[in-house]
Formats: structure tokens, sequence, C-alpha cells
């Protein structure tokens, strides 16, 4: 932070300013009172406080792994309700396989072969960065691969437990409709571990898109928490640390009160 010119001095002096001349413990409960305010301290490679550079990155890492997820759920739920009812057939045994492919993927690998296919050799959408509305598709499509993989088999799973239960063959004795039995009954207790991993797994995108969005150049947190790494940027590593740890405490809280929205029987005491 001084340079090579810098004095005994002034080492003495920017040490004070910091509060590194304190006992460490003190130092600690200066940095918690700061932080429960919002105060994280100034980047000490782009001496601005770290929350507004934070903050500037979060925005785009929230719209690729909202993009992301968007398209795995939408994508995924219905392939994987459907590869259950129609368990062993030929659709089943496609949609599994697209599944192991994707899961199997390496993130780096498939963006630049999206990279090669659409903005190489088709030359219908822009390579990286963030400057066009169509810059989203392929990092979104890289990010989401494995989300979409993994939910289809886990729906996929889910609902072949479910079918295979008594509430379901009694609905169907019933002569309910198949759609109705498949959809308002089987899918609606299916889909409550399905919700959980899809929570999870969209905070785990935000925290490990690092791949993506340096393929990509996105500018985003996953490439700010490298950057940072690489400038030895302490102050601005912890911030993105504590930040995303309590995205997963809010992510847990939003997947219970959800839990009870979709199934009433489940009550919390």
């Amino acid at each position: 932070m001084l340079g090579i010119g810098a004095t005994e001095q002034d080492y003495i002096d920017l040490r004070a300013y910091l509060g590194l001349d304190k006992p460490v413990i003190v130092q600690f409960g200066i940095f918690l009172k700061n932080a429960l305010h919002g105060d994280f301290g100034e980047s000490i490679y782009l001496r601005k406080p770290v929350i507004e550079v934070m903050l500037s990155r979060l925005l785009a890492t929230l719209q690729l792994g909202g993009a992301a997820i968007a398209w795995s759920i939408v994508l995924a739920l219905p392939l994987g309700v459907y590869a259950a009812v129609k368990r062993g057939a030929r659709f089943d045994v496609i949609a599994r396989t697209i599944a192991v492919i994707y899961q199997a993927a390496p993130p780096f690998w498939l963006g630049l072969m999206l990279m090669l296919a659409f903005s190489s050799w088709l030359r219908i959408l822009p390579p990286a960065g963030r400057e066009e509305p169509l810059s989203i598709i392929l990092p979104a499509i890289t990010l989401g691969s494995w989300l979409f993989a993994t939910i289809l088999r886990l729906t996929r799973s889910s609902m072949l437990d479910v079918l295979d239960s008594e509430y379901v063959k009694l609905s169907r004795i019933k002569g309910l409709p198949e759609i109705v039995v498949v959809w308002k009954h089987a899918f609606r207790n299916a889909v409550l571990p399905v919700i959980t991993f899809s929570t999870m797994m969209f905070i785990s995108a935000l925290a490990g898109a690092v791949t993506t969005e340096t393929v990509f150049a996105w500018p985003g947190i996953g490439q700010l928490i490298i950057q940072a790494v690489g400038w030895r940027d302490f102050p601005l590593v912890q911030a993105i640390v504590i930040v995303i740890a309590a995205m997963y405490i809010g992510a847990n809280l939003a997947v219970d009160v959800l839990y009870a929205y979709i199934n009433p029987r489940i009550r919390y005491s």
C-alpha cells in the first residue's frame, strides 16, 4: 500500500491508521462491529469501500445465476416427471443419457465449445462480456448445465418414489385422470427435495461461478474473488465470503418457509 519509497515512520503511521497496532482480539471486535453496520473496510488494491466494489459486481452474478437456474428448472422439472412416468421407455433412456453427459462435461470445456459453435462458427451470439443483452445466454447455459442434469435426475428419482406410494395407487383406483394423479398428488410431494436442492444449488452457482465468469469475462463475484486473491486484497475476500455465507443462511430460511406453504402438513414448533 505504501510503495517502495516508504519510510519506517510511514509504516508505523499506516499500521496505526489501519488499527494493526492493537491486539488481535481488539482488531477482531472492531471488524465485527463495523461488519454489522455493513462496513467491511476499504479495498487495498482498488482503494474503494469494499461494499461498493462488491455490490457493483453482485448484480451481474445474480443475473447470471438467476438465468441459469431458471432455464434449468423450466426444462428439468417436466422432463424429470415425464421420464419417471415413462420409466424404462426410450424417452427415459435419452433423458438420463443427456443428464449424465451434462454432469460429466467440465464447465470450462462446455463454455469453450459453446463459444466455438455459436460465436466463432455461427456468429449469432457474443462470445464474452456483458455489454449486449444476448451476452448472458452462453454463460447461463454453461452455468446451468450441471444444475439442469442434477435437477432432472433428482426429479425423476423423487417421482419414482412417490409414484409407488399407497396414496397415488389409491388416487388411480378412485379413477382420477392420470394428469391429476401425476401433477397434483405425486408431483406436489416429490418436488419438496427438489426445491431444497435447487435453492442450495442457486447459491452454490453464485459462489461457484468462478470458472464460467472467467471463461466468458463476466464481471461478477466469481471473477472478483479470483482477482481479489491475486491482489492479496484481504478485506475484499473476507467480505465476499461473509456475504455468500449470509446468502446460504437466507436460502435455508426461505426453503423452510416454502416447505410449509407447499405442504400444509409440515409445521414448525
